[in-house]
């Protein structure tokens, strides 16, 4: 999924939300993704040029539903998933976003600490 110059992020949450949540997310992260783009990405900064978002409107986005943390938090979490996929060479953003647990530690030789 690679961006279109002058596209917006209108346009990138939804290419994002056909093309690539479907492919790698379980069915209620996509409700959830669907979610947060709809009502909280779409009405604040769909708009604007994926080449002339500022952190100032991130940051404002935010801050307009700091109320909910949770969902605070996970529209963050799914713009910075949308802005990685769209940059990334490969679909799959390699991020810890991805990870559904932390490596287990190893020791030198390989092996699994306990």
């Amino acid at each position: 999924m690679r961006r279109e110059a002058g596209s917006s992020i209108h346009t990138l949450g939804w290419r994002f939300l056909e093309e690539y949540v479907p492919i790698h997310c379980k069915l209620s992260t996509q409700e959830e993704y669907r979610r947060l783009v709809t009502l909280f990405v779409d009405s604040a900064i769909c708009d604007q040029r994926i080449s002339e978002i500022e952190h100032k409107a991130i940051a404002t986005l935010h801050h307009e539903i700091r109320e909910t943390h949770y969902q605070a938090s996970q529209t963050l979490r799914v713009l910075s998933k949308m802005f990685c996929v769209q940059t990334s060479p490969d679909p799959v953003c390699p991020t810890f976003l991805n990870t559904a647990e932390s490596p287990v530690p190893t020791t030198p030789d390989g092996t699994a600490e306990h």
